[in-house]
């Protein structure tokens, strides 16, 4: 069985970075998949853009809304594919065969979800691989990318679409209600799906604190009667992390080091000298 895929790009005012992500959808090299553009009725130049490339687009709308997630709403509903990939303006697929790879691997499961890259000013910086074992653990520090995931349309309509109180955090409280609390099918499937641009709202440090509100009030809606385990699970996790950090930390700091002392041996042995210390 062959299933139908929409991908649904949200915008606002986001004129560049929209080009940047028709670009990417419209060049790839299967043009089997639906596409759908919502747009909040934008100021730029982003309307103009968009009638530009309607003969790549299946449906649009441009006007307002009430946040990101009301947006996504609403591209859910107008889309009519099995499963749905989030794209918004600024991001992009990261490569042409994307879709050719992925069509084939789309089965029944309700969550398919591969690796995404960040970039910063548009260069690669990482590539995050998320786990292929997903628990309530796994949700307390870390994320399924959702630019990344193909999910099942019809999971949106048995648990609910995503929640529009929360400005940041709900396509991510979206992933930990449907797979935690209702046990969605999942599977991690080990390619590169996109490259995420890392100027959004949940990348901008200043949101950290919105961040860490939304989420708690998930887990006090969600799990109500695991809120001390929570909260020795965030401790434990965090110390980690910034156990690892310390360690890059360290590890930077070492190399600066030794950068500076190449420099000097290069400036009293010679170039050819300092290469070859280099080399070792």
């Amino acid at each position: 069985m062959s299933y139908k895929l929409s991908i649904i790009t949200i915008n606002y005012n986001n004129a560049k970075g929209l080009e940047k992500t028709f670009e990417s959808v419209i060049g790839q090299n299967s043009k089997d998949f639906e596409y759908i553009v919502v747009d909040g009725s934008s100021t730029d130049e982003s309307r103009r853009i968009i009638e530009r490339n309607e003969n790549n687009i299946n449906a649009w709308i441009s006007e307002p809304d009430s946040g990101v997630y009301n947006a996504m709403n609403k591209g859910i509903e107008m889309a009519s594919g099995d499963y749905l990939l989030f794209l918004n303006s600024g991001d992009k697929l990261a490569n042409p065969d994307v879709i050719t790879k992925i069509l084939p691997l789309l089965s029944n499961t309700d969550i398919i979800y591969g690796n995404l890259i960040y970039s910063l000013n548009e260069v690669p910086q990482t590539l995050f691989s998320p786990s292929k074992n997903i628990d309530l653990t796994y949700f307390l520090h870390s994320f399924l990318p959702h630019p990344s995931s193909f999910i099942k349309k019809t999971l949106f309509q048995e648990i609910g679409f995503y929640n529009e109180k929360f400005k940041i955090i709900s396509d991510w409280e979206f992933f930990l209600r449907a797979i935690i609390v209702n046990k969605a099918s999942y599977i991690h499937i080990d390619e590169v799906i996109s490259d995420f641009d890392n100027s959004g709202i949940s990348s901008n440090s200043e949101n950290e604190r919105i961040i860490y509100k939304e989420k708690q009030a998930v887990y006090e809606e969600l799990f109500p009667n695991l809120q001390n385990e929570i909260k020795l699970i965030e401790f434990a996790s965090s110390r980690r992390m910034l156990q690892i950090k310390n360690i890059q930390n360290n590890h930077s700091f070492l190399w600066k080091l030794l950068k500076v002392f190449l420099n000097i041996l290069n400036s009293f042995t010679g170039k050819k000298e300092a290469k070859a210390f280099q080399k070792l």
